[in-house]
């Protein structure tokens, strides 16, 4: 017996799609918090992404029938990223399909592609995301180092850090030897440096409310802060299953994939990913390669990891880890 595609093709959208997309959101802090949040642009050549840069200098106290400014000063800009496209395929050979004919067989081999695509798009992301500063294609999301990183060579929104100094991020601090961040007295003691960072990055209440680092650092900053760590039990990670502590009212995180010896400070009130409605993990039907005997169904993605204000996004780099 043959399967019968259209049910498996109806069964994929309703039933493992949706899993899978959650699944993908929960596989960083960052997926989980902007991901499943995104924002949709239809169409356009560019992502269009407005930044702040400035304050309106007209706002003004006055009295009685004082003449008010009128003068709209430039205090928007607009950052324009580029689309980016993913996909996974999912392949059925007609030797799979002979070996796996009757209900349980092809069950269990949907499953089977169907995870493996959840697992690859999640690699794909998390690796992307963690990628060394200038080190992804032009067809590939915009990293965090990229974001953090003050080289104005590194194109982020079409906008030059070099000419504009409101489009840098707050300068990332080098941290020192193991040794150094456990100790109370030395400059480079690891609290000491969280909190330039944190402030520098900060405008007063606007301020970072994201940190993530490597397991090695998160263990590092545990054994330093012992029985004063805040364990968070609850909140938008905690409750997808995070260890998570506050650090200055922030959530602080771990992940796997993160950079060895970064501890990123990030504002995701600006930050955010930007897709295409229609391509938003979306499902294309299979077919059948003219030269294969074998079938071919894709999930396809189309967006963007976007910044608007890299002013508030810093980064505490090479933290001692041994």
């Amino acid at each position: 017996m043959a399967f019968p595609y259209g049910d498996i093709e109806t069964a994929i959208r309703e039933h493992y799609l949706p899993q899978v997309v959650d699944n993908i959101f929960n596989s960083n802090a960052i997926l989980k918090i902007l991901l499943g949040k995104a924002k949709t642009q239809s169409g356009g050549r560019k992502l269009r992404v407005p930044v702040m840069y400035g304050r309106n200098t007209e706002a003004e106290f006055y009295s009685g029938y004082e003449l008010l400014g009128v003068n709209q000063p430039e205090i928007i800009d607009t950052a324009l990223y580029d689309w980016v496209q993913a996909t996974c395929p999912i392949n059925i050979s007609g030797r799979d399909e002979m070996m796996n004919t009757g209900p349980d067989g092809v069950v269990d081999l949907i499953e089977t592609r169907m995870a493996n695509a959840e697992a690859s798009l999640k690699y794909l992301f998390t690796t992307k995301m963690f990628a060394a500063a200038n080190a992804n294609a032009a067809t590939e999301i915009t990293s965090l180092n990229d974001i953090v990183a003050a080289d104005p060579t590194i194109g982020i929104g079409g906008i030059d850090s070099s000419d504009y100094s409101w489009w840098a991020p707050y300068t990332a601090l080098a941290a020192g030897a193991l040794a150094n961040l456990k100790s109370p007295t030395h400059a480079d003691f690891l609290l000491q440096d969280m909190a330039t960072q944190f402030r520098g990055a900060a405008d007063g209440s606007d301020a970072p409310d994201l940190l993530i680092t490597s397991d090695k650092v998160m263990s590092i900053y545990e054994g330093i802060v012992g029985a004063q760590a805040r364990w968070e039990g609850n909140g938008r990670l905690a409750d997808a299953g995070w260890t998570v502590f506050r650090y200055k009212g922030a959530e602080m995180v771990s992940d796997k994939e993160c950079t060895a010896g970064m501890l990123y400070f990030l504002n995701t009130r600006y930050l955010y990913f930007k897709v295409h409605p229609k391509r938003n993990f979306s499902f294309a039907p299979f077919l059948e390669n003219r030269n294969q005997d074998a079938k071919v169904a894709r999930l396809y993605w189309m967006g963007q990891f976007v910044c608007s204000q890299r002013r508030r996004q810093t980064a505490l780099t090479g933290v001692g880890e041994t």
